[in-house]
């Protein structure tokens, strides 16, 4: 599967699938736009927590941002941040209103979003999850069937994503699926002064929902325009095991990301606490319409939920890589919301007869420094 855009073009097919995912997607920025204003207004009465889903804790997406705002970056700069939102803007926030646009100018990675139609309060003591009226927002969605596995099988049977994932039924099981890197091309080099030095990292998300992490390596220190780095064979990413758990579907994402690295500082160990915090955001969601619809929605994870996993995660994710661009000593690329995102609906599965996917090209641009690079993947098996 390419991207976050075929993924959505897929989930189109069933509207219910779609109203879900976009509707959750905005009820998680919404939340993390209310951490990031914890700190910089001085009015916010919200105090954020680490959030807890079973035995698992984890620090939330605006704790984690917030943290490097305040470890990168003055007081002073972000009071005179604050200070630049409109007087009808601080009204709607204090207020209870929906504002219009809910961030300092300079300190917004996440835009308003008119898909909340509950009222809440950005500033209130209380959690955005806990204001808004749930049914209300899902009002329309038949969430047991969305949640079915049967059904999330159908979907991704009956959508478009065949034209890339053939399924030819084998007798033989796979036992793992890996994410292969073929090639890293600079198309425009950066404006920084010398060769670039290019560096990738990933976040990856299991079946499960479990996040993981593949350490920074350097892809090449002199790249300039069309200077291409070749992996023969291809380099390993990630690997994941399909012998523990045999219920499917199951999905799969790779967030692969690249640092200009001229001025680096610590952009890896950033990226993967965030995608950990957020992760969990939609975890928690998640479980509380579980109980709102009184089904269980577990692991591992179907369509439906990779779905809205890979997209939600991956829009908020370059929004804020473009935010950390704009301001910090770290030179990251974005991907325009694209990211590497599969789904295996039986435990046979074969991209048409083959264990080797398609190889395909994901473009990576410098919002700082006018960089553009591509890369080239495949996801394939091991039987």
């Amino acid at each position: 599967m390419k991207s976050a855009t075929m993924r959505t073009n897929a989930a189109s097919l069933d509207k219910e699938m779609l109203a879900f995912i976009t509707k959750t997607q905005a009820i998680i920025q919404t939340s993390l736009q209310q951490e990031l204003w914890s700190d910089l207004h001085p009015k916010s009465k919200f105090k954020p927590k680490a959030l807890t889903l079973g035995s698992l804790k984890t620090e939330s997406a605006g704790t984690v941002f917030r943290e490097y705002l305040t470890k990168n970056f003055k007081k002073a700069e972000q009071g005179a941040m604050l200070r630049q939102v409109s007087r009808k803007n601080r009204r709607s926030l204090s207020s209870g209103l929906k504002p219009s646009s809910v961030c300092a100018r300079g300190i917004n990675p996440i835009p308003a979003y008119a898909n909340v139609k509950s009222s809440f309060n950005l500033l209130d003591k209380k959690s955005i999850i806990t204001q808004l009226d749930l049914k209300s927002e899902y009002n329309g969605i038949d969430l047991k069937r969305l949640f079915d596995n049967s059904n999330a099988l159908s979907i991704l049977r009956d959508s478009a994503l065949l034209e890339f994932l053939h399924n030819r039924p084998t007798t033989t099981p796979n036992k793992a699926l890996r994410f292969n890197l073929h090639e890293v091309k600079c198309i425009t080099r950066t404006s920084e002064l010398g060769d670039d030095e290019i560096s990738a990292a990933a976040v990856t998300v299991n079946d499960t929902g479990s996040t993981g992490i593949v350490s920074e390596f350097v892809v090449r220190r002199d790249f300039v325009a069309r200077r291409v780095k070749d992996f023969n064979p291809p380099r390993l990413i990630q690997k994941f095991s399909l012998s523990s758990n045999q219920t499917y579907p199951k999905s799969f994402t790779v967030f692969f990301n690249l640092v200009e690295k001229d001025l680096g500082g610590g952009f890896s160990d950033f990226m993967t606490r965030l995608h950990e915090a957020i992760d969990t955001e939609v975890k928690t969601i998640i479980s509380l319409l579980g109980g709102a619809i009184g089904a269980t929605i577990a692991p591992p994870y179907g369509a439906a939920v990779g779905a809205l996993i890979g997209i939600a995660t991956g829009i908020i994710l370059d929004a804020v890589i473009r935010e950390l661009a704009a301001r910090s000593k770290d030179d990251p690329f974005t991907t325009g919301g694209d990211y590497a995102a599969i789904d295996l609906p039986t435990s046979d599965f074969t991209f048409d007869g083959s264990l080797q996917g398609p190889i395909v090209a994901m473009h990576h641009y410098n919002p700082k420094d006018q960089g553009h690079y591509r890369i080239k993947y495949n996801w394939s098996l091991k039987q």
